[in-house]
């Protein structure tokens, strides 16, 4: 079976494909800037069981998080498995649950669990010249800055549990490919028939929305209350409501811009 060893942000980990057809679709979502590794995958071994003829599993360390999947589905939760893991134990960088987009070296976090809305806002923001960097993780270091982490973005239909993968480009956008600084934070969530008129805040509000949303907080706390209020320090930080993504993009550009 084939076998996929590769070095993520410090990490070491092995994915197994059982069936071979599925090799490309798996390659597309491993972590952006992974690399081939030949060193022993001591931080995770990942399974995508199952041949073409029947359903599939993924296991993690040997322990089943999902059976009888459908392919698209399998493929699914075996990419939110490999993130989170990475995103939990890579030692030099704070993963924060955030869109991300920028405008020159001026960066907008969006935190926020998923299903809040972060995919749909984040292309919209691209759609209207903003420059990609992620719509699952803010990548922080210790002085708060935040990198790009240009996964396939996913965009989910209202009635689907999981989205579809659209590379940036296919909707007119450009990734990031250099660290910028968060210059405005902005916390909200969809909710139908709302406008966005959000409210400042000051800028530990914007800290304490990154670290509710940071994925390493209680294993490492000092670490990431670091990043995250050296990375509000100096952002603008709104929150409220958000109706429809065009409209509410629009208007977040335009702070931004300003």
């Amino acid at each position: 079976m084939p076998h996929i060893y590769l070095s993520s942000y410090g990490l070491r980990l092995d994915v197994e494909v059982e069936d071979e057809t599925l090799q490309p679709a798996v390659e597309s979502i491993l972590p952006p800037g992974w690399q081939p590794s030949e060193q022993f995958p001591e931080d995770g071994h990942f399974t995508l069981g199952g041949r073409a003829d029947g359903a599939y599993a993924v296991l993690v360390d040997g322990a089943p998080i999902g059976t009888g999947l459908a392919a698209d589905v399998a493929i699914h939760v075996l990419d939110a498995q490999l993130r989170l893991r990475v995103a939990a134990l890579a030692s030099d960088r704070i993963f924060v649950h955030a869109g991300v987009v920028a405008l020159g070296d001026r960066a907008l976090l969006l935190p926020g669990p998923s299903f809040c809305g972060k995919s749909t806002l984040v292309a919209a923001l691209v759609s209207q010249g903003a420059t990609y960097y992620s719509d699952e993780y803010a990548v922080l270091d210790k002085t708060g800055a935040v990198y790009p982490y240009p996964r396939h973005l996913s965009l989910r239909a209202d009635w689907k549990s999981h989205g579809r993968y659209a590379a940036v480009e296919t909707i007119g956008g450009r990734a990031g490919t250099r660290p910028a600084r968060p210059a405005l934070i902005a916390v909200t969530v969809y909710t139908p028939g709302e406008q966005w008129k959000p409210q400042v805040h000051a800028s530990r509000f914007g800290a304490v929305a990154l670290l509710t949303n940071t994925v390493p907080a209680n294993d490492r706390p000092a670490a990431s209350i670091q990043a995250v209020s050296r990375a509000a320090a100096d952002a603008q930080v709104l929150e409220g409501k958000r109706g429809e993504a065009a409209e509410t993009a629009a208007l977040l550009m335009a702070t931004l811009a300003a």
